[in-house]
């Protein structure tokens, strides 16, 4: 017995319908190649937007060490006015270092970064220091990357104290 099909004024038998079926097989394969490729360029375009967004990481990371290092100029300046102010309140000779200078940050053995210290007093209207504006260019050694911050701060003395306050913080174009 023959199975027969009837669809608007078309018979189908069992061996159309196995020619049919035969013929959407190479359609599948066409729908799982497009498929596949889909899925190939959406991976290559995430691996490519991950691959920049990483760079850009390394680029901030990098950036960020260039600001620590002007700032541990600034820190080494800071150092340099304590032992300066305390020597010279306790009969010292202690004295600051010319301006520019430059110092080193290390870990263990390896050398980050450079620091570049500009600074000058700022006299009061007695011709007294009264205060300093300090910059500091920080360089990472390996990538060259540059960020410059300046300070200024006041200086008061009182009875055989003398006391810093920053009074400004910014950031400068290298």
């Amino acid at each position: 017995m023959k199975t027969m099909f009837i669809k608007k004024n078309k018979i189908f038998s069992g061996n159309n319908i196995l020619r049919s079926v035969k013929h959407s097989n190479g359609s599948i394969a066409i729908i799982v190649l497009i498929i596949g490729i889909a899925v190939l360029l959406s991976v290559s375009a995430l691996s490519a937007y991950t691959i920049k967004d990483i760079r850009f990481a390394q680029l901030d990371d990098e950036k960020l060490k260039a600001l620590n290092i002007a700032e541990a100029g600034i820190s080494d300046m800071y150092s340099n006015l304590y032992k300066y102010y305390f020597s010279v309140i306790n009969g010292g000779t202690v004295t600051l270092p010319t301006s520019p200078y430059t110092g080193e940050l290390k870990d263990a053995a390896e050398v980050i970064g450079t620091y570049y210290v500009v600074y000058e007093p700022v006299l009061d209207t007695n011709g007294k220091i009264s205060g300093y504006i300090i910059n500091s260019k920080g360089t990472v050694t390996k990538s060259q990357i540059v960020r410059k911050v300046g300070v200024k701060i006041n200086i008061i003395q009182q009875n055989g104290f003398t006391t810093f306050t920053q009074t400004e913080w910014q950031e400068l174009v290298p």
